[in-house]
């Protein structure tokens, strides 16, 4: 403000001439109106303050209460998951820092971690018709009777379509989740952050950063891996050899009951992802009218199982890229 606007000011004040006092009984009332209203607003401002230090007193016992009173709830006991099927080498039990020894009849429960050495192990879940094989070198842990936890190694899964629970096995590798839908895949991981799945026959459902991918095998099976440096990536591989060869070395029992050879070599192919071919229509008929049945291999892996069947029928099995090749042998190679 200029001295200009003063001077303006005081001229105005002058000829406005002197102020007209209050009356005394008018000046009362005001006086009694302020004291009353700064009262009430001492007041209101005191009960936020009693009701805001009783809000947060109310917070605090509440939270105490959560703590101290509401008792905590027990750890669910453990049930029975799976049950030790097949073992090839070494496998234990790992609680705490301790190693016991685990194989064949054992029994598997929820809470258990496992793991193998050199060799492998074929569990039974208990509550589903699968067949579930750990690779070596591979640690898993049995969260519940729908749940397994792969912390490293391999772990392969052979489920019939419609053979599944109503509940479908899941499988977690680091923050990779796997449903299965009815079908064969093998996962592996590193430990780290590396995880792979490929899928030899039918389709799985797999969870990777709240992106949901359906894989299905066709002709050739499928991959997705995962990893921190390229994250999702996929591709086609061979359904037989390479990362699958472990998987045929703990292969469940034949069927029980007798089997026609059409049939074993129906479960050769199923278990190796071998096709089956004839080397001519005639070795085509002699295995089609092969009359003789099979009645069990002590063994579980499927290629000496193969030549074993092989031998005593007269036959020969030649493993090729891709496929087998069943032949007569060569002294019965003659034509009629």
């Amino acid at each position: 403000m200029t001295d200009s606007d003063d001077q303006g000011l005081a001229r105005m004040v002058r000829g406005a001439g002197p102020r007209t006092p209050v009356p005394e009984e008018v000046r009362a009332r005001m006086q009694n109106v302020l004291t009353t209203e700064l009262a009430a607003v001492r007041a209101r401002r005191s009960r936020r303050r009693i009701t805001a230090g009783f809000a947060a007193a109310a917070c605090i016992l509440v939270a105490l209460g959560l703590v101290y009173l509401t008792p905590t709830a027990p750890a669910p006991a453990p049930i029975d998951v799976a049950r030790v099927d097949r073992q090839q080498g070494q496998a234990h039990w790992i609680h705490d820092e301790l190693k016991v020894p685990v194989g064949k009849g054992n029994t598997i429960r929820s809470g258990d971690r496992i793991a193998t050495a050199d060799g492998g192990l074929a569990l039974a879940p208990l509550q589903m018709n699968v067949d579930v094989r750990l690779g070596p070198h591979t640690g898993v842990t049995f969260r519940d009777e729908h749940t397994i936890l792969l912390h490293r190694g391999a772990l392969y899964v052979d489920a019939e379509p419609g053979d599944g629970p109503a509940a479908p096995l899941v499988v977690i590798a680091r923050d990779v989740t796997i449903r299965h839908v009815g079908t064969q895949y093998l996962i592996t991981t590193d430990g780290t952050s590396d995880v792979s799945v490929a899928v030899r026959q039918g389709a799985v459902q797999v969870l990777h950063d709240a992106q949901e991918v359906t894989m299905q095998a066709a002709d050739y099976a499928r991959l997705v891996s995962f990893d921190a440096a390229y994250g999702m990536t996929e591709a086609t591989i061979e359904p037989w050899g390479g990362r699958w060869n472990w998987t045929t070395h703990n292969a469940p029992a034949l069927p029980s009951g007798r089997m026609r050879l059409t049939d074993f070599l129906d479960w050769v192919s199923h278990e190796t992802g071998y096709g089956i071919e004839y080397a001519s229509a005639r070795v085509a008929a002699e295995v089609a009218n092969e009359n003789r049945l099979i009645v069990g291999i002590d063994t579980h892996d499927v290629f000496d199982a193969l030549q074993s069947v092989m031998l005593a029928d007269r036959f020969n099995a030649d493993v090729r890229q891709g496929r087998i090749v069943i032949s007569l042998e060569t002294s019965l190679e003659t034509p009629h």
